[in-house]
C-alpha cells in the first residue's frame, strides 16, 4: 500500500477533495490511526459535513507546528486536532492557532471508553448472553472503582509536567503500577510520595503550591475524570484484564476493538468538536 511521509500529508489532502468537505489533520502515527479516526469523525458529524479520510501528521508537536504555520485566510476548510495529554490535568492551555482544536480528553481513545460501547461490543462477542447478563457480569461501576488510584497517579504526573517535564511519567507504563494484572495501590502510593517529595525538595515551595493548585482545579473542573487518564497506555490494558477476569470475550486485536468501540461509543460529549469542525468547514474561523 502506498504510504506518504508525514511531511507530505498536508499536500496529499489535495487528492481527496472529492471525498472531504474539510481536511482533518490529526495527531497520531499508529497504523490504525487513520481508519479509527475516520470512522469516529464520520459518526459524530453524521450528515453535517463529509469527511472520507483524515490525515495523521505524526506527534503532537508536528500538528501544532502545522496549525501555527497555516495562517492563510480563506481557502479550503481545514482543522488540526491534538490530544489533551498531560497538559489537560496540569491545567496548561493548548497553543494558540486559528484552526487548532485540543480534545478535552487525554487521547482520542478516551472517547471510546464508555459502558454503552463496551456492552455493544461484548454482546457481539458473547451472543449467548443477554445485554442485562453482560452488564451484570461486566460490573462497569466496579471497574471505575478499581481504577480510582490512577487518577492520583496522573495528578502527580500532571504536577511533574508543570515542575520538571524531564522526569519520566506516562512512559513508565501501567506495568510499573500493577501486580498480577491488578492495579497495585501501594505501588502507586509509594511512587507518588517519592515523586512529590523529590519535587518539593528541588522546587521553591510557592511554585509547588501553585502547581498543586492548578492540577487540583483542572481535576475538579473536568466532568469525566477518567478522561484525564491515558486510555491508550493505562485504561484499556486494565479494562482488558478486568473483562478477562469476568470470563467475557473481547476482540483479540487492539485495532479491531478500537474500531468497534468508535462505532458504538456515546455521542453525548462531542458537541464542541462537531461545532469546531463545522465552523472550519464553512470558513467561519477568526
Amino acid at each position: 500500500m502506498l504510504k506518504w511521509p508525514a511531511k507530505a500529508q498536508r499536500a496529499v489532502a489535495a487528492f481527496f477533495v472529492k471525498w472531504n468537505d474539510i481536511d482533518v489533520f490529526v495527531e497520531d502515527s499508529a497504523k490504525y490511526a487513520g481508519t479509527v479516526y475516520t470512522a469516529y469523525i464520520q459518526r459524530i458529524l453524521e450528515t453535517r459535513c463529509k469527511v472520507g479520510k483524515v490525515f495523521p501528521l505524526g506527534d503532537r508537536e508536528k500538528v501544532i507546528q502545522a496549525a501555527q504555520a497555516d495562517v492563510k485566510l480563506g481557502g479550503r476548510g481545514r482543522i488540526y486536532l491534538i490530544d489533551g495529554d498531560l497538559d489537560l490535568i496540569a491545567g496548561i492551555s493548548p497553543p494558540a492557532a486559528t484552526r487548532l482544536y485540543c480534545h478535552d480528553v487525554y487521547h482520542l481513545e478516551n472517547y471510546f471508553v464508555c459502558e454503552a460501547a463496551l456492552l455493544s461490543v461484548l454482546h457481539e462477542e458473547n451472543p449467548r448472553l443477554s445485554i442485562d447478563e453482560i452488564k451484570m457480569q461486566l460490573d462497569y461501576a466496579g471497574w471505575l472503582q478499581e481504577i480510582k488510584p490512577l487518577l492520583h497517579l496522573f495528578s502527580v504526573f500532571g504536577l511533574t509536567r508543570i515542575l520538571d517535564p524531564s522526569l519520566p511519567t506516562i512512559k513508565l507504563g501501567i506495568g510499573a503500577f500493577v501486580s498480577d494484572r491488578k492495579i497495585d495501590e501501594a505501588k502507586i502510593r509509594t511512587f507518588c510520595e517519592a515523586r512529590v517529595s523529590a519535587l518539593e525538595a528541588a522546587i521553591d515551595p510557592p511554585l509547588v503550591a501553585q502547581a498543586k493548585g492548578a492540577v487540583d482545579a483542572a481535576t475538579k473542573s473536568h466532568p469525566h475524570v477518567i478522561d484525564l487518564i491515558s486510555a491508550r497506555e493505562y485504561l484499556l490494558p486494565t479494562l482488558r484484564w478486568w473483562i478477562a477476569d469476568r470470563k467475557l470475550q473481547l476482540p483479540a486485536g487492539k485495532e479491531s476493538l478500537l474500531f468497534r468501540l468508535s462505532k458504538a461509543s456515546s455521542l453525548e460529549r462531542h458537541a464542541k468538536l462537531v461545532a469546531a469542525i463545522c465552523q472550519c468547514a464553512t470558513g467561519q474561523v477568526s
